[in-house]
Parts: structure tokens; C-alpha cells; sequence
């Protein structure tokens, strides 16, 4: 009976952690699904996630990153210009813009502040036409 129960608690276990491994295989998937398509229209629409990150935070961590801005790198775009900063009475920001022949994206890492000082995470990502520059 034991080793019943011990397999079955074991075969429990093991589906959860595929179960979480492939909910994160499938959260790049998207990420990369919505990218493609913001690169292919690139119209100007932003496309904002906000349930892109599982949990809140309680601070912005020193060293951050931005989903978007991996794929972009990947897909050979070139950073144009990155910041950071403060809306007054609003969200953190992050912010970067790449590159590639002419379509140029923007991607950001929105901090809205929400109930007892914790921060919800969204990601955002808006590809335009620009024209050469002389």
C-alpha cells in the first residue's frame, strides 16, 4: 500500500512539473507569436501583456530585462536608444527601441503600482515604418 501511495504521489509530481514546463515553453511561444506579428504589420499598434510576468513584486530588481527585447535581438534588430524613468503619480518604466532596415520597434516594461506598494508587470511592444534618414 505504501508503494502505491508513494507512485502515486510521485506520478503527481511529475505531471505538475511538466505541466509548469510546458506552460513556460508556451509563454515564449506567444511572446514570440505576438513579436512576429507586431513586426509584420508594423503599424504603430500597441500590443500590451499584462499578465505576462506570474507574480508581483514588492521592488523593481536592480537588473532588468524585457521579454520583447530578446526576441527582437534575436531576430537581428539592433538597440536604437534604452531609458528608464518615473511618471509622476504613475507606473515605472523601461524602455527600448531597435532597429532592422525599416521597421523600428518599442518595446516597455510598464511597473503599475497597485494595492499595499506591490507592482504589477506588463510588457508592451509596438513596431512602425520608419523611412531612411539622410
Amino acid at each position: 500500500m505504501k508503494i502505491i501511495i508513494s507512485l502515486a504521489i510521485f506520478f503527481f509530481f511529475g505531471i505538475l512539473s511538466c505541466n509548469n514546463a510546458n506552460k513556460h515553453d508556451t509563454t515564449i511561444t506567444t511572446i514570440e507569436k505576438i513579436a512576429n506579428l507586431a513586426i509584420a504589420t508594423h503599424d504603430g499598434t500597441t500590443i500590451e501583456l499584462p499578465d505576462i510576468h506570474d507574480s508581483l513584486l514588492t521592488q523593481i530588481p536592480e537588473k532588468d530585462s524585457i521579454k520583447f527585447s530578446n526576441i527582437l535581438k534575436f531576430r537581428g534588430f539592433k538597440l536604437k536608444d534604452a531609458g528608464w524613468g518615473n511618471h509622476m503619480r504613475g507606473p515605472h518604466l523601461l524602455q527600448s527601441v531597435f532597429l532592422k532596415d525599416n521597421c523600428e520597434c518599442t518595446v516597455t516594461k510598464t511597473y503599475y503600482t497597485i494595492k499595499d506598494s506591490l507592482l504589477q508587470v506588463s510588457e508592451s511592444i509596438n513596431c512602425k515604418t520608419v523611412t531612411a534618414q539622410k
